[in-house]
This record gives structure tokens, C-alpha cells and sequence, in this order.
């Protein structure tokens, strides 16, 4: 309303304006842009207001250690742990021709075993430990059958190893060890005279263990046990040198140690007694991303003789060999959940595993090679479980591709012609690991894969001089220890 001089005698007069309307209000393009620049400055006005409150009543309350900080490797630990394993016996005859052979059992199956031992963390990174163990082994020997070979079987072994931790997060230790083992062997000896001996052995292993929780370890690892003494039978007509691979994973119950024994915390906790030790600070584990990386393995391949020849149900052998090899991989994670991960690998591992006949059906020496095995291709679905930020527990498992190389000497001797060339074999590949992160993109990985394949009909078949023809079932263990790069 307004005030104002209006009357014939200059009375002051109330004069009500038109109403206004806003929603009829237009306004103008310079007007939009002004009311929009004052929106925006309010807007940050109070968003930092907001971080400013928050950082100051963050600030105010007392700092709160990370939980890892009260974990500590340091005390007595008592386990169980299950897995597999590939056996494995290089034997010469010196007075045979057939003097450089490697036979093994055509069964696979569940060891179980217990482990104890103490941890010292000697320094924030550094563990160093004591650990004792005992396995079952379902390691058989066999190269014709029971009733005619002599080295049947190991049943067990035993081993005291010093172990190497490299804590690489709060609650997560790489490791390796090493120590002296005994291997049981047992079998029969000359006309059926049944024999059982310990040979002195010895372990090598890698692993990777994480923290439950301050009581609760879980690993998986990796073990070659070699017999450093040859078993000798038949007056030295037969000489043995078993080894083994074995792969399992473990659960362990860790006591405390006392107080003020270890290492001085990387960050002392607020809360908790002081001697529960953080190891360095926790990476910021990436794992949805992709992946890329190598590792080296260990091999236990096998290959099985099949046809109308001497032997236990028309099998010789199976033959075996240990080798070292490596390879690649790549692939995606997404953690599905806090303690989830899923994902999917593609992996090439490379080997070169040779086969030799011990009896040569016949032929000279030099024909007792009757074949390899080289590359294995998987693509692999993972899925794992966190029991710490930085380490994941994992099965996996999924398509595989394996090469066999057929020799042509030996099989071309048996029967002119034959079908030689390289052969790729479908079939599957499972097995269980553990990675840990080391650092926000960089992890390292210890699994056991198993890797067997289904031969076609026409596949690995050979016709030679026995009445049915002969047909080769390749398989394999694998050990490796990996590291990968993650974006």
C-alpha cells in the first residue's frame, strides 16, 4: 500500500496498489543466472559448515586404534589342517635296463594331519617361529600291482621345520619354511617279505596365514618333502627315492604370549594390553578391479597306462614326474560383500613333465620315453572369503585344456604309423588358495590346483603289440606361489 497527496484539498490518501502475484513474476535471463549463483554459494556455505562440525566433533572424540592393532603372532599355536597330495618314486635298476623310471598311485584323496608350534614377532614385519607336524598320506607306489612290486606306499610323515613370516598387513603373514621330515615307506621285498621303513627326508613349504581373529589362524600352504636317504631292496637290485607334493589348508587356535614379549607396536593402541602388537599399517585392499600377474609352480604330473598288459586291472604304472614350471594370469574380483569376494581367472601354466616306460615293452633303452605334458590353459570362477581386510581364503575351479606330446620313436616302434602328434585334452581344474595384499595394488597368492581331463575315444589311443590297444589318462597337482598387480 502507499501514502500519499491525492484529494482536491491535499489530503493525504491510503492507496491500495494492484495485488501481486509472484507466480506471474517473469524473470529476466540475467536475473535466472543471478538467483542460481546465490543458490550455489548457500549450497557450499553449509556443506562446509557441515565438513567443518564434522571434523570437529571427529576430533574431539579420543582416537580408536584399528582393530588389527591388537593382533599379534606372537605365542603357542595347535591346528588341523585337510588336503592332497601327488607321491611320487625315482627308481633305478642297475642291473636292469629300465633304469631311470618315476611311478606313483593312481588314487587321490584327503589327507588330514595336525600342526603346532610357537610364533615370535621379532620385529613389526618380521615373525620367526618353530613348528612340528604329522600328515597321513594316501601316496602309493605302483608300477605293475601289489603282488609284484616292492615299494607300495607311504602312510605318513612327520617333519620340525623353522619358519620365516613376513607380516605384510595387521593379521596377514606370508611364510615360508624348511626342516628335517621322516617318511614312512612300506611294501614287500623279494618273495613277498614285507618290509616298513623311515627315511629321512626333508620339508620346504610356503604359505599364507591370516588372523581370524586374535585366536583363530587359517593358512593354506604348499609342501615338497624329499627323501634324502635311498630305500634299497632286493640286496640294491632296487633303489628308491620317494618324494611328495602336498597342498592343504589349515585352521589353527593361537595362544597369547606373555606381556612385554615381541615386538613394540607400529602404533600403540588405546585399548588392550600393550603386547598385542600391530604388525605396519593395513593397505587399502583393492580388490574389485582387475588383475594381472605370474607365478612359479611345482608339478606332479601323472600319466596313466592303460591296455591288455601285466599290471593291476590292465594298468601299468601309472608313471609320474615332479617339475618346476611358471605362467601367467588375469582376470576380475568384485567383493560382493564385506567379507565376499567373487571373481573370474584365466591362467597358462607352463612344464614340461616326461614319461618312461620301465619295462620298454621290448625296445632299447632309448625308446622308453613314450611321452610329455606341457601347457595347461584354465578359466577359472573364484569365490573367497575375508578373514581379514587384506587376505582372502578362496575356493575356485573351471574349464581346462592340457597338451600331451605323444613320442613318436617309441610309439612308431610298437606300430608303424601310429598317431603321434600333439594332442590338446578338455577337462577341469579346481583347487584352493589364500592371497594377501603387501600393499594397496600389489598381492601375493599360494594355491593348489588339481587338473584332470576327459580324453575322447580316439584320443591318446595306440595300437602296438598286445592284443587291445593302449590308451594314455594324463593328470596333474599343481603348487604355486604367485604375485599380481591390481587396478
Amino acid at each position: 500500500m502507499l501514502l500519499g497527496r491525492g484529494g482536491p484539498e491535499g489530503d493525504w490518501l491510503l492507496v491500495m496498489p494492484p495485488r501481486f502475484d509472484i507466480n506471474r513474476l517473469e524473470w529476466g535471463p540475467a536475473v535466472r543466472a543471478c538467483r542460481y549463483r546465490v543458490l550455489a554459494a548457500c549450497t557450499a556455505v553449509i556443506l562446509q559448515a557441515s565438513v567443518q562440525y564434522a571434523a570437529a566433533a571427529d576430533a574431539a572424540l579420543p582416537p580408536r586404534a584399528p582393530v588389527a592393532d591388537v593382533y599379534s603372532w606372537t605365542g603357542l599355536y595347535l591346528g588341523g589342517k585337510l588336503g592332497t597330495d601327488f607321491g611320487t618314486a625315482r627308481y633305478v635298476r642297475p642291473f636292469a635296463a629300465g633304469s631311470d623310471t618315476s611311478i606313483g598311485s593312481a588314487a587321490r584323496g584327503l589327507d588330514a594331519g595336525a600342526y603346532g608350534g610357537a610364533n615370535l614377532q621379532v620385529l613389526p614385519w618380521l615373525v620367526l617361529g618353530v613348528e612340528g607336524e604329522y600328515s597321513t598320506l594316501r601316496t602309493g607306489y605302483r608300477e605293475l600291482g601289489p603282488s609284484i612290486d616292492f615299494l607300495q606306499a607311504s602312510k605318513h610323515v612327520a617333519a620340525v621345520s623353522g619358519r620365516v613370516g613376513l607380516a605384510m598387513a595387521p593379521g596377514s603373514m606370508v611364510y615360508a619354511k624348511a626342516g628335517p621330515a621322516w617318511l614312512d615307506t612300506q611294501g614287500v621285498q623279494g618273495f613277498g617279505t614285507p618290509f616298513q621303513k623311515t627315511l629321512n627326508a626333508e620339508l620346504f613349504a610356503v604359505g599364507v596365514e591370516a588372523l581370524a581373529t586374535r585366536n583363530i589362524a587359517v593358512r593354506a600352504e604348499a609342501a615338497y618333502i624329499r627323501s634324502r636317504d635311498i630305500l634299497q631292496l632286493n640286496q640294491g637290485f632296487d633303489q628308491y627315492r620317494p618324494t611328495v607334493l602336498e597342498v592343504t589348508v589349515g585352521a589353527a587356535v593361537k595362544l597369547d604370549g606373555p606381556p612385554g614379549i615381541g615386538s613394540a607396536p607400529a602404533a600403540a593402541p588405546q585399548s588392550g594390553p600393550m603386547f598385542y602388537k600391530a604388525a605396519v599399517a593395513a593397505p587399502a585392499a583393492h580388490w574389485t578391479g582387475f588383475e594381472v600377474g605370474g607365478f612359479g609352480s611345482f608339478n606332479g604330473d601323472q600319466m596313466r597306462y592303460l591296455g591288455s598288459i601285466a599290471g593291476q586291472n590292465n594298468e601299468q604304472g601309472p608313471y609320474t614326474d615332479g617339475v618346476f614350471g611358471g605362467g601367467w594370469l588375469v582376470g576380475g574380483n568384485v567383493q560382493i560383500y564385506p567379507s565376499v569376494v567373487g571373481g573370474l581367472e584365466l591362467e597358462g601354466n607352463y612344464q614340461k613333465a616326461n614319461f618312461n616306460d620301465a619295462n620298454g615293452v621290448g625296445l632299447p633303452p632309448k625308446s622308453f620315453h613314450f611321452a610329455s605334458t606341457n601347457e595347461v590353459y584354465a578359466l577359472a570362477v573364484r569365490l573367497g572369503w575375508l578373514p581379514t581386510p587384506s587376505t582372502l581364503v578362496y575356493a575356485k575351479g573351471g574349464p581346462a585344456m592340457l597338451k600331451v606330446t605323444p613320442d613318436p620313436n617309441y610309439w612308431n616302434a610298437l606300430a608303424a604309423g601310429a598317431q603321434t602328434q600333439p594332442v590338446w585334452l578338455d577337462g577341469l581344474q579346481y583347487g584352493a588358495g589364500a592371497e594377501t595384499f603387501i600393499n594397496s595394488y600389489f598381492s601375493i597368492r599360494v594355491e593348489g590346483l588339481y587338473t584332470q581331463v576327459f580324453p575322447e575315444p580316439t584320443q591318446l589311443l595306440f595300437f602296438g603289440n598286445q592284443p587291445l590297444p593302449i590308451r594314455l589318462k594324463p593328470s596333474l597337482l599343481t603348487g604355486t606361489l604367485g604375485a599380481a598387480v591390481h587396478f
